[in-house]
């Protein structure tokens, strides 16, 4: 069933959210990092990691990592376990993958395909933030506080190697209807998504 919506909502461009036991699940997202770009409206510089969050995520307060230092979070641990050539099966970012509870992403197997593809894309990140030629991490500065959509794992990989990220605003990108219209399905359960509605109602205030 679920592959025959996704494959229904992209053919008809239909993007389709709806409330699951962990959190917000979305079919054909309507924002994704290519289109991130738009939003840039400024360079912010290097940010050291203990200085930067993981962004909203759609999970309930239970399973989110919203407000979890990057330093914490299983990005982190992903990275220094690839940089140590390391298990990552067990990792707590895999067993969240593969749970549906590190972002919007439907839950995925952990296959030997998956892991190997993991450590190749870990190879070519790793060469290009050692030679400084990455994608800068995208923030937005919510509550005085710098929130990445778009970038984690470039972040994370910087943060085990002892660099602070180059970073760019990306902060109008919390006013995209797509995030709003997902805080809209948090208002209607409120007891199950208060850190996320804390952070937008933040986000509102930034307007004035």
């Amino acid at each position: 069933m679920k592959q025959v919506l996704s494959k229904i909502t992209s053919r008809f461009e239909i993007s389709m959210l709806f409330r699951s036991k962990i959190g917000i699940k979305c079919y054909n997202k309507t924002i994704n990092s290519n289109l991130f770009d738009y939003f840039v409206v400024g360079k912010i510089g290097p940010i050291k990691a203990d200085n930067l969050y993981i962004f909203s995520d759609g999970l309930t307060d239970i399973h989110t990592l919203l407000y979890c230092r990057l330093e914490d979070s299983p990005h982190v641990e992903l990275m220094h376990l690839l940089k140590e050539n390391k298990d990552i099966d067990n990792s707590n970012y895999m067993k969240r993958l593969s749970s549906g509870t590190i972002d919007y992403r439907f839950p995925q197997r952990r296959s030997k395909h998956l892991m190997e593809n993991t450590r190749n894309i870990f190879k070519e990140k790793i060469y290009l933030v050692q030679s400084g030629n990455y994608q800068p991490v995208k923030v937005c500065k919510i509550g005085g506080q710098y929130f990445i959509p778009d970038g984690k794992h470039t972040a994370a990989l910087c943060a085990i190697l002892g660099i602070a990220p180059i970073c760019v605003d990306v902060s109008p990108l919390i006013f995209d209807s797509f995030y709003w219209w997902v805080y809209q399905m948090m208002l209607k359960e409120k007891e199950n998504y208060r850190k996320h509605i804390r952070f937008f109602e933040s986000a509102k205030a930034s307007l004035f």
